[in-house]
């Protein structure tokens, strides 16, 4: 596919800001030895955007490259895609605090709609079986389904939430 006809959006451009060294050095490659087809670019095959491959994409345009291999998957929603966008990312990148705390924003943020939607509401008065608050017990939930998502700790995840409040 024609790299320049090649569509990105949001959420996925800020969760994955491309590094200008990154993008480079990724273009002067691309100029010697062309487009590497084992690393395709992901697109989700309903709203026709990248999901995962970025910064491939725009060396690929820098290096003058008019043909790269692009896969297209399918996903539920949004929330899953930007799911399977962190899986592909987490384990390739060295992530920096910015990348932890974006990726723990967005997942958050999702979480939060998706919570907002429910009925009732939890008292602080009552408690679980083990004595812990519900509003607590829930908070430690939150932090360990986003801690998986975005491959880390609950108990970071609870840090760097505790920090994007203030």
């Amino acid at each position: 596919m024609n790299p320049k006809k090649i569509k990105t959006g949001e959420p996925f451009e800020s969760l994955f800001p491309v590094d200008a060294h990154t993008l480079d050095a990724i273009a002067k490659d691309m100029e010697l030895h062309g487009y590497d087809d084992a690393h395709p670019i992901v697109l989700w095959d309903e709203k026709g955007i990248v999901i995962d491959g970025h910064t491939r994409l725009q060396a690929a345009i820098a290096a003058g490259i008019d043909d790269v291999l692009v896969i297209r998957n399918s996903f539920e929603d949004e929330d899953a895609a930007v799911e399977y966008a962190i899986h592909c990312q987490r384990d390739r990148r060295n992530l920096s605090d910015a990348d932890m705390l974006r990726w723990i924003k967005e997942v958050d943020k999702r979480k939060s709609k998706s919570e907002a939607g429910k009925e009732g509401g939890r008292g602080n008065e009552k408690l679980t079986p083990d004595g812990v608050s519900f509003d607590d017990h829930h908070k430690r939930a939150s932090s360990a389904a986003t801690a998986a998502v975005v491959g880390t700790s609950a108990r970071k995840v609870e840090l760097n939430s505790g920090r994007m409040a203030r």
